[in-house]
């Protein structure tokens, strides 16, 4: 008997080992450390390491195999950088990524590394809708909801203000279009009064054109849908010195640190919303960030904080390092039935894992995963004051 033991002991550890000859269980972060994101990408690698730190004593559970990270640039919007950067992803042997942040980034991944070499991806922040008609092969999660929940949510904030007409910006991008088209349709289901749907350029020279128009159209607010970075800031800034919006309607994206620091008071009227949660699991997560020196309101970190802590976990809970196997227990970990884990317990989560027992991952954000690996998300009403920002309410 003693022998039989020794055997599956012995099998177990080759079947994780071998398929990583090096010994180590290698993640790549791949998010756009430089572009249109470089602001927020920091924070969210940050938050990404955390669990990984928490386990950084604890090998035994993964027969004594140590986890390495590889931080690397997307490019976000540079396709050249990008398709060199996922050219190199092979050297590294990776078992799985987490990323990326950039709309259409992680459709290229997929379709360019992760599907041709069977290896799975989780995104904390790339909440693009057409990744929902992605063939995938069960290979991509993301711990942040779809774009189309989100403009609804924005929607509902927006009615309950008590605004009754709007003007709505968007780039020049599907992705915004999308997002603020979802985002009138919503309204006008709620009869608020859409007084202008305009496009713009990104990164355009010159924004009191489009900024005129909207003041023409009128309206109690203007929701912006772009990038902060490529035209986002400059449309506010043009309507505050004209005098024409005061209050301001922010999609996701237009929220950053330097939009906090460069309009502080200017933006006490406007409001936004941010995915994340203020529920239990979010306090544990805050505490965690906070001792780590990491701002927990900052965007995605909660997302890729749960990221992290799902993929640990799963491949704890699939004695492999087999794509397949991974995938089937990511859904597993994070989904009920099972003991409710949350941020700062992976410790705990993995003593019970190792008994055979089965977990519920809640995380940082209410994580819940359908059958096509998406999760329905948490979201805060968000409201600037002076250079913090303020959650009203969670939705």
């Amino acid at each position: 008997m003693k022998k039989f033991v020794l055997i599956i002991f012995f099998y177990l550890f080759t079947s994780v080992s071998n398929s990583n000859s090096e010994d180590k269980i290698n993640i790549g972060i791949f998010l756009g450390f430089s572009g249109l994101v470089e602001t927020l990408t920091p924070s969210m690698a940050d938050s990404i390491e955390l669990p990984f730190k928490e386990i950084v004593s604890l090998e035994n559970f993964f027969n004594n195999m140590k986890f390495k990270l590889s931080r690397v640039d997307s490019g976000c919007t540079d396709i050249e950088k990008t398709n060199n950067e996922i050219d190199g992803l092979s050297k590294k042997k990776l078992i799985a990524i987490i990323g990326g942040a950039c709309p259409g980034i992680s459709k290229l991944v997929l379709s360019k590394f992760n599907l041709p070499n069977k290896i799975v991806m989780i995104s904390p922040a790339d909440s693009s809708f057409d990744l929902n008609k992605f063939e995938d092969k069960q290979l991509f999660f993301r711990t942040v909801a779809n774009d189309t929940r989100m403009s609804e949510i924005l929607a509902d904030i927006t009615k309950d203000r008590g605004i009754k007409k709007v003007a709505i910006t968007f780039s020049n991008t599907d992705y915004d279009k999308n997002m603020a088209l979802t985002y009138k349709n919503a309204l006008e289901n709620k009869k608020i009064q859409v007084t202008i749907f305009k496009e713009h350029k990104q990164n355009d020279d010159n924004y009191s054109k489009y900024v005129s128009s909207l003041a023409a159209a009128g309206g109690e607010a203007l929701a912006i849908f772009n990038e902060y970075n490529t035209g986002g800031k400059e449309i506010v800034l043009t309507s505050l010195d004209s005098g024409i919006f005061e209050k301001f309607i922010f999609a996701e994206n237009m929220i950053s640190d330097d939009l906090i620091n460069y309009f502080e008071n200017n933006l006490k009227n406007s409001f936004g919303v941010l995915q994340g949660s203020t529920d239990k699991g979010f306090k544990f997560f805050e505490e965690l960030a906070i001792n780590n020196g990491i701002d927990p309101n900052s965007p995605f970190v909660g997302e890729s904080y749960d990221a992290a802590s799902l993929l640990i976990l799963a491949i704890k809970s699939a004695g492999s390092l087999k794509s397949n196997l991974i995938s089937e227990n990511l859904i597993a970990v994070a989904n009920k039935p099972g003991v409710k884990i949350y941020p700062g317990q992976i410790e705990k989560a993995l003593k019970i894992l190792e008994k055979g027992k089965p977990i519920n991952y809640e995380g940082a954000t209410n994580i819940e995963f359908s059958e096509d690996g998406d999760t329905k998300g948490s979201y805060l009403e968000i409201e600037f004051k002076g250079k913090k920002l303020k959650i009203k309410k969670e939705r």
